[in-house]
C-alpha cells in the first residue's frame, strides 16, 4: 500500500493501525499522522492529495498533503479500491459486488 507523488519526491502509506506516513523520498525520512481508526488502501490523484480508505470500506478521505491531515470526506458507498480519473475531476471506485 505505497503510493507516490507524479514528481516522485514523496511516498504515502496506509497503514492498519490508522496512520498514513509520508515518505521524504529525497531526505529518506518519514513522518506519521493518525487519520482514522485503521487505514487500508491509498491512491494518488493528480494534484497529489492522497486518497485513502478505512478497513471496513468506510467513505474514502482526501488527505490534504500539504497539512496532511483529512481535508473532506467523499460520500460514498463501500469500496474497494480507487483511483484518479485522467483529468483529475472524478476519483473512479471499484464496489464490490456479491456472485450468486
Amino acid at each position: 500500500m505505497l503510493a507516490l507523488s507524479h514528481d516522485g519526491l514523496r511516498g504515502y502509506t496506509a497503514k492498519w493501525d490508522g496512520t498514513v506516513s509520508v515518505l521524504d523520498v529525497k531526505a529518506r525520512k518519514n513522518s506519521s499522522d493518525s487519520v482514522s481508526g485503521s487505514v487500508q488502501r491509498i491512491a494518488i490523484s493528480n494534484d497529489d492529495a492522497g486518497f485513502y480508505r478505512r478497513r471496513n470500506r468506510a467513505a474514502p478521505a482526501v488527505i490534504d498533503t500539504e497539512a496532511n491531515a483529512v481535508a473532506k470526506w467523499i460520500n460514498s458507498m463501500a469500496w474497494d479500491t480507487a483511483a484518479p480519473h485522467a483529468d483529475g475531476r472524478f476519483l473512479l471506485i471499484a464496489i464490490p459486488t456479491r456472485m450468486r
